[in-house]
């Protein structure tokens, strides 16, 4: 383990950025979910188009950057959130670029400058989060997770592949941040294309 708590401290800045814009007013509480990811929406069966958002038991104040970043972090990782071949695990830019822009789509009539310049950010500060839980789970005996009984490191193993992931996002946020940016600009300005 000692890998993942070396970058976890050294990387322990990534951590607070959210809640400090919260927390001083920099950007607005929100109700959001908390747990943004694809198995938390019920599609119907025949359309495969969203029926209502499921697992309401996460919700509560917060920011909407959880919710997308949460939703880049599991969505768009080309891996799996347990990949022990950690060459699987990077930034799907296409499953991104997609899921921002319909995010943006819907939020920029409501979305901050602040928050939307926090875009990018949001997915590498979520990412890391998610490691950083897991670590600590395996570390503290794996008493929250559920583990699959037959990888006795499992949480070890999903921390690998967070801080995996974080790093990867680390290395894309300029393009990360370019495409969001353009993509708030585009739907801010031009009424016609807001719902």
């Amino acid at each position: 383990a000692y890998p993942c708590i070396k970058y976890a401290l050294k990387h322990a800045d990534i951590a607070n950025v959210i809640m400090d814009a919260l927390q001083t007013g920099r950007i607005p509480t929100r109700v959001v979910h908390n747990d943004t990811k694809l198995n938390n929406v019920m599609l119907d069966n025949d359309t495969n188009k969203a029926l209502c958002v499921i697992d309401l038991d996460t919700i509560m104040p917060g920011s909407m950057l959880f919710d997308y970043g949460d939703a880049i972090r599991s969505g768009a990782n080309a891996g799996l959130e347990d990949d022990v071949n950690l060459k699987n695990v990077y930034l799907d830019k296409n499953k991104f670029e997609a899921y921002t822009r319909g995010f943006v789509s819907e939020m920029a009539p409501i979305m901050t400058d602040n928050e939307a310049k926090m875009l990018a950010q949001s997915p590498i500060v979520l990412t890391y989060e998610l490691g950083l839980r897991f670590l600590t789970d395996y570390l503290d005996g794996n008493k929250y997770f559920k583990c699959d009984l037959s990888r006795p490191k499992h949480n070890l193993e999903r921390a690998k592949a967070q801080f995996t992931l974080t790093q990867d996002l680390i290395k894309n946020y300029s393009y990360m941040n370019k495409f969001a940016s353009e993509i708030f600009n585009e739907y801010k300005f031009d009424s016609s294309k807001q719902k």
